[in-house]
């Protein structure tokens, strides 16, 4: 097949540009589309022969299955074709890679990512099963993940099929094995809960770093599928919550019936562990620092000026916080946000997060070697993302700004505790941390949170403006007069921050309000931008275009045209004003 394809061909109207991965059906390659847009073009010869007709009839069939699968969580398929011997398969373009690559040691994601990805996993594929489709082949190497966007897609629909389908075969096993329920291996049909199994075989994988059943005979990994109970994940993982080794183990059940009902419930099963993870770590850090101010407290009760107060249960994120005032949280924000590798770096350690409806917006750049600050920066995003817009949703119209900004700070010292034991428990993640930048919009109001030198400005009346002071050595520097602006941008201590989540036991999120008008624009980024375009090209910028989406696409592209020499992160919120009802849409550490 290499002699057929090379790059540069057009083949089916897709030119080809870069070979994305093979197949055992194929390869994939990325391809622009005659309209100019990207896509991930899979491309596959058709045998010879008797089995040419089943064959082309399979493919079109498994096609059209998944073109009518319309989710945020499957990967979207623009179209296929058959043109002789050649099959063609046109897809979204997804950055990042397949699960698999975390499916063992020393890559293996903390609990609370992979009770996210689980979720998003059950919810798409909840909505395949309600249009009548079995994936049939649910596996890590067709979950396409980008941990930086936080993006989680099913792939690779083409054993699928409407349950009523006559189309199964015989003589042959359709699917992976390893992955495949007790009943599927039978030979009976495929149902919703044998994709449920195989979510299961996938969340055990990636917690253990092994499968439940594996063997290079088949005949011996058909008897213990049938016949032995998965390994207690107690036993495999030290630590794991008991009720998330009790769902894994049900989910593997030998009957259908005892395992959960749908995708849907499932998923609700592991937004509950989620919360309860939160809490057990807010436990945990009130415990410690309970323990630490008794021991260092003076006989007054009173804390210190700049000291942390303890943080109780009743004040966790598990228990909203009430206040008589009523400030309701305004919904004229536009927001948007992208993340890019930059011209350098193959691997991306920024990460995002935007909530719509509580106006929340999350950015983080993670650092640490190998894959450990994409780790960190996707744990605090996805922890703040999950934990604080849940508390917003359900508090933020009875609280005050005071208890936003208490929130604030507790969910942050609930994420810094998850990394920063996260990187003493796993050798892997030593050393990882993550810049911070958090904003919460209220009524004429912006609350902003920042740890680190990731940044935020605000542009009024077409002028620029940072209102975040980076925790770093060069800003040390530049505060006692040691250098000046012009040294600075050739300093080489651009990269040493001094405070950062996840590195110590604790961290100190810095806050502050910010008055907000119509019309203002909010620019949240990494320095993956900031180093690479000075105040005046920021300003240039989004003074010269209108939508905040080709705004921030043009900030990434100025940014990699000066070089890209590090990942790049942005997030632009827009205030209009209004209210209307709510729309869901250290010391110096060397990065």
């Amino acid at each position: 097949m290499q002699e057929r394809w090379h790059l540069g061909q057009t083949v089916a109207g897709f030119r080809l540009q870069r070979a994305l991965g093979r197949g055992t059906h194929g390869e994939v390659y990325l391809a622009e589309a005659a309209t100019g847009g990207p896509v991930a073009l899979k491309l596959a010869e058709v045998p010879t022969g008797e089995a040419a007709t089943a064959w082309k009839e399979n493919f079109l069939s498994g096609a059209r299955t998944a073109q009518r699968l319309v989710h945020p969580g499957i990967v979207a398929v623009h179209g296929a074709g058959i043109e002789g011997r050649l099959a063609w398969l046109a897809m979204e373009l997804v950055p990042g890679g397949d699960l698999a690559r975390y499916t063992a040691s020393p890559r293996l994601l903390p609990e609370g990512l992979v009770l996210m990805l689980g979720q998003r996993i059950a919810r798409a594929v909840a909505y395949a099963h309600r249009q009548g489709v079995v994936h049939r082949d649910l596996k890590p190497a067709n979950v396409l993940v980008h941990l930086p966007g936080q993006t989680v897609k099913l792939a690779d629909f083409g054993l699928a099929r409407a349950e009523d389908s006559a189309q199964t075969g015989t003589g042959i096993v359709v699917g992976s094995p390893a992955y495949m329920a007790p009943e599927q291996l039978a030979g009976n049909l495929s149902t919703p809960s044998t994709d449920l199994y195989a979510l299961g075989v996938m969340l055990f994988q990636l917690l253990s770093g092994r499968l439940p059943h594996d063997s290079p005979s088949m005949g011996e990994l058909l008897r213990q599928v049938a016949a032995e109970p998965a390994p207690d994940l107690r036993e495999l993982v030290p630590g794991i919550q008991p009720g998330l080794a009790a769902l894994v183990a049900r989910l593997l059940a030998k009957q259908p019936s005892r395992r959960p009902g749908d995708g849907e419930a499932l998923a609700a099963e592991l937004q509950v562990l989620t919360h309860q993870l939160a809490q057990q770590l807010a436990r945990q850090l009130a415990d410690s620092q309970g323990a630490a101010a008794e021991a260092a407290a003076p006989a007054s009760s009173a804390p210190a000026a700049g000291q942390k107060t303890q943080i109780s249960d009743a004040q966790s994120l598990g228990t909203p916080l009430r206040a008589p005032t009523n400030q309701p949280v305004p919904t004229m924000i536009e927001l948007f946000a992208a993340v890019d590798p930059g011209r350098a770096r193959s691997n991306n350690e920024d990460s995002v997060a935007t909530d719509d409806g509580v106006a929340l917006a999350v950015l983080a750049d993670g650092m640490g070697g190998y894959n450990a600050g994409e780790v960190a920066s996707n744990m605090v995003t996805s922890f703040i993302h999950t934990e604080l817009g849940r508390w917003l949703r359900e508090a933020s119209k009875q609280a005050s700004d005071a208890e936003v900004r208490r929130a604030m700070d507790i969910c942050v010292d609930n994420a810094n505790r998850a990394i920063f034991n996260a990187s003493n428990s796993n050798p892997q993640y030593a050393g990882m941390g993550t810049t911070l930048v958090l904003a919460v919009f209220r009524e004429e109001r912006l609350l902003l949170g920042h740890v680190g030198d990731s940044r935020c400005y605000r542009i009024r009346d077409g002028k620029l403006q940072q209102i975040t002071r980076d925790h770093s050595l060069l800003q040390e520097q530049l505060d006692a007069g040691l250098i000046t602006p012009e040294q600075a941008a050739f300093s080489s201590n651009k990269n040493l921050v001094t405070r950062a989540v996840g590195v110590e036991d604790s961290v100190m999120l810095e806050t502050h309000q910010h008055e907000v008008e119509p019309g203002d624009v909010f620019l949240l980024c990494s320095d993956g931008l900031s180093d690479m375009l000075d105040d005046a090209a920021i300003e240039q910028v989004l003074q010269t275009h209108e939508s905040l989406e080709s705004s921030g696409q043009a900030l990434i592209a100025a940014a990699n045209d000066a070089g890209g020499k590090d990942n790049i992160s942005v997030i632009l919120a827009r205030t209009s004003g209004g209210a209307s009802a709510p729309a869901w849409s250290w010391w110096p550490f060397r990065r």
